[in-house]
C-alpha cells in the first residue's frame, strides 16, 4: 500500500497539517485499511465465499503422504490466518503442517526473505530442499531473496505482475482429471 500511495499521493487527511506528524497519520491510515480489509475477507471465510485455489489442497495431501516437511508462511496477521485456515484447509489437513508462521510473528514482512529464512531456521532445511508455492510478486522477491526455489500461482490480480526469479509460473496447481498431466503441479515433479 505505501508504494501505491507513493505513486498515486496519499489522501488529504494525511497529507494536511504538521509535517512532524505525517508518518504517524500514513501509519495511522495503513492500520485502518489493513484492518478493514482483514475483517471483510473474513466475512468472505465465515461465510464460506473464500475457497482454497485448485490443486493446493492435493498438493498438501500429495506432500504429507510423501512424510515432507511442510510450512504456511503468510503475511497475513496471525489472528486472520488463524481464523482463515482451519475454514479453508480444514482442522485435519492444518494439523499436518511442521509450522504456521504468520506476519506478525516475524520483525519484517515481504518482501523481506526474513519469514522463510526464520521457517527453514525452526525447520532445520537447507535452501536447497525448499519449494515455495507463491502467488504474488512481493511474495516471490521474499523466496527469491531467501535463495529458496519458487513456483507461482498467479490470480486475476497478480496474472500481470513479474515474477522475476521464479522457477515456474503457472496459473493454477492444477487437478487431476481436470488439467492435462504437464500442467498439473505434483510432489513428484517439485521434488525428482
Amino acid at each position: 500500500m505505501i508504494y501505491y500511495f507513493d505513486e498515486a499521493g496519499w489522501p488529504p487527511r494525511v497529507t494536511a497539517g504538521d509535517a512532524d506528524g505525517l508518518d504517524d497519520r500514513k501509519a495511522a491510515l495503513l492500520d485502518e485499511l489493513v484492518a478493514t480489509k482483514t475483517r471483510m475477507y473474513m466475512d468472505l471465510v465465515d461465510g464460506g465465499a473464500a475457497a482454497v485455489r485448485p490443486g493446493v489442497l492435493r498438493l498438501i495431501d500429495e506432500a504429507h503422504g510423501r512424510g515432507l516437511v511442510t510450512a504456511i508462511c503468510s503475511a497475513a496477521n496471525k489472528d486472520a490466518v488463524g481464523r482463515a485456515l482451519p475454514v479453508l484447509l480444514g482442522e485435519e489437513r492444518l494439523g499436518r503442517f511442521d509450522l504456521v508462521l504468520a506476519g506478525d510473528d516475524v520483525a519484517a514482512k515481504k518482501p523481506d526473505p526474513l519469514i522463510y529464512n526464520t521457517a527453514r531456521a525452526r525447520l532445520g532445511l537447507a535452501a536447497d530442499a525448499c519449494v515455495v508455492i507463491e502467488d504474488s510478486a512481493i511474495g516471490v522477491a521474499a523466496a527469491v531473496a531467501a535463495g529458496l526455489r519458487v513456483v507461482v500461482t498467479t490470480t486475476e490480480y497478480t496474472a500481470s505482475q513479474a515474477f522475476d526469479g521464479a522457477d515456474r509460473v503457472v496459473p493454477s496447481l492444477g487437478e487431476v482429471g481436470v488439467d492435462a498431466p504437464e500442467d498439473i503441479v505434483t510432489v513428484d515433479n517439485l521434488f525428482p
